[in-house]
């Protein structure tokens, strides 16, 4: 083996888990010596899918060269699914400029996995062209890509971005506006505020399109008291909704020196309605103070009662369902697969077609991502969670 070879193999199993790491020792065992050999058992299609699978992936995390991009652009196209979905992480990994057009096309790819992958490879590699395919994707009818598209498209610099996620706010599609405000909250531009604004003030739209408005506005106008004067009479809207989100707005919105908020928002703090999946009105009123005046803000009780506290069952909203069966927990879906979790927090399932499981720091969290948009969370404080749309709705466990 080349020496060199050796050594750059070597740094990326240090850095992976132990099912990459033997993947990779696969890789080696197969006889690829060099990254020559690599780029050709890669392209063979008669090589086993698991040497061009790992192999289209670990072409991402060695110094580029000409061969190695080459064989990424014709992997793009690859009939197996796996192998396109690995040769986009690649591409965005090395932020491939000249992979982008056929990253475009393959998000028009039916297969979930190779779309999901190409957005996060054009959310790397970045640039107009990749600005505009996010955007096309913020009006898909697939939940997941949207909300995907959306959560990419802050990281894209310039004001055309802001100025066309502001013209998806009047899109004809609840979902589009959605993920529209969403996505300005990140996007960290005020010129946003304004347009979110109305889309609050509009007691016609749907109020999932409101909440995403207020949680923006707070993102956008930190400590701007102006904006929190036009925010504060929604604290007594009869909508529990609205009371909760316009709260939490305010706690990054309003300062001391806003009488009137801090007066609603003492008064809330005896508002005990609950808002689904996350907790009551005088808690969040509660938090906003603790925000305004910079005191500590501990956290606050999941009191969800439409959710056991027990996960000796759990129906969850796509119908799926949480078994606890002494120390173990099974996660039984309603295409038959399962996933089940043990207290060392091992994770095993018998079909990885219908989900992608991955860590996000830096609480170690193990996200199971649905293909209807909805996400399990596990971590290592024993919380669930369970993610739809976005929101976290959340479930303690015993």
């Amino acid at each position: 083996m080349s020496k060199l070879f050796e050594q750059q193999v070597h740094r990326i199993s240090c850095r992976v888990c132990d099912t990459r790491r033997s993947e990779i020792e696969h890789l080696t065992a197969g006889g690829i010596t060099s990254y020559k050999s690599l780029v050709r058992a890669t392209l063979n299609q008669e090589r086993d899918k698991e040497t061009r699978r790992i192999g289209a992936w670990v072409l991402g995390r060695l110094p580029a060269r000409k061969s190695g991009l080459r064989a990424i652009l014709t992997l793009l196209k690859d009939n197996d699914v796996e192998v396109a979905a690995k040769a986009a992480n690649s591409a965005g990994r090395l932020k491939y400029k000249k992979a982008v057009p056929e990253l475009v096309a393959m998000l028009d790819s039916p297969h979930e996995k190779q779309c999901l992958a190409a957005l996060a490879a054009l959310g790397e590699i970045r640039g107009r062209e990749a600005a505009r395919a996010l955007l096309s994707v913020m009006e898909s009818e697939d939940v997941t890509r949207r909300w995907e598209a959306a959560k990419l498209l802050p990281v894209f610099s310039g004001k055309k971005i802001t100025g066309k996620l502001i013209r998806l706010l009047k899109n004809h599609q609840g979902p589009v506006r959605e993920v529209a405000a969403y996505a300005l909250g990140f996007k960290g531009d005020a010129e946003a505020i304004k347009p979110l604004l109305l889309l609050v003030q509009d007691e016609d739209e749907l109020d999932v399109v409101r909440a995403h408005a207020l949680d923006a506005i707070g993102y956008l106008a930190p400590g701007c008291s102006s904006v929190a004067k036009k925010l504060v009479d929604f604290l007594r809207n009869p909508k529990i909704v609205m009371r909760f989100w316009t709260a939490c707005a305010l706690a990054r919105v309003a300062t001391p020196d806003n009488k009137k908020v801090i007066a609603e928002l003492e008064r809330l703090e005896h508002d005990n309605a609950l808002l689904t999946y996350w907790w009551t009105v005088a808690e969040e009123a509660k938090y906003a103070l603790d925000c305004i005046y910079n005191r500590d803000t501990p956290d606050r009780e999941w009191l969800d009662e439409s959710f056991p506290a027990s996960l000796t069952e759990l129906e969850l909203p796509t119908g799926d369902s949480i078994a606890r069966n002494g120390e173990t927990e099974t996660l039984t879906l309603v295409n038959g697969d399962t996933l089940v979790t043990s207290q060392d927090q091992e994770y095993k399932f018998n079909s990885g077609e219908e989900f992608v499981i991955h860590t996000q720091q830096p609480h170690d969290t193990t996200i199971i991502e649905y293909k209807n948009g909805d996400n399990i969370a596990f971590n290592q404080t024993g919380v669930v969670q369970l993610l739809r749309g976005g929101r976290n709705m959340r479930v303690k466990r015993d």
